[in-house]
């Protein structure tokens, strides 16, 4: 898609755009690398609704995760649409995973709009 808009919008000198994919790759990288350093395994961070995504959902916005479900139920498994613990997610593990993905998108974006000189 950003190839088609760019191409599309290469005559305007105020748009340029990018497919950002470091964004991703911080949330499955260095993210992932934390939290196991932290002694947590695959099987709780999962690959979607788990540990990592509801880490990071606590960070940015609680009000994403129903807290009260995790409190009060066992385990959810791929019947819910859940890969891995999301019941071991902290507020302070997803602010871990947001630094990071900051860190990484700013120093892409900056990179990404340097003027050639």
């Amino acid at each position: 898609m950003a190839e088609r808009l760019g191409r599309e919008w290469k005559n305007d000198p105020a748009c340029r755009v990018h497919a950002f994919v470091d964004y991703y790759e911080s949330t499955q990288g260095p993210f992932i690398a934390a939290l196991k350093s932290r002694g947590f395994k695959d099987a709780d961070i999962g690959t979607h609704a788990g540990l990592a995504d509801t880490a990071l959902a606590l960070a940015v916005d609680p009000s994403l995760v129903r807290a009260a479900q995790l409190a009060n139920a066992a385990k959810p498994g791929a019947l819910d649409g859940v890969s891995g613990d999301p019941r071991l997610a902290t507020k302070a593990l997803g602010e871990l995973g947001a630094a990071q993905i900051i860190q990484t998108s700013v120093a892409g974006i900056a990179q990404l709009t340097r003027k050639p000189r």
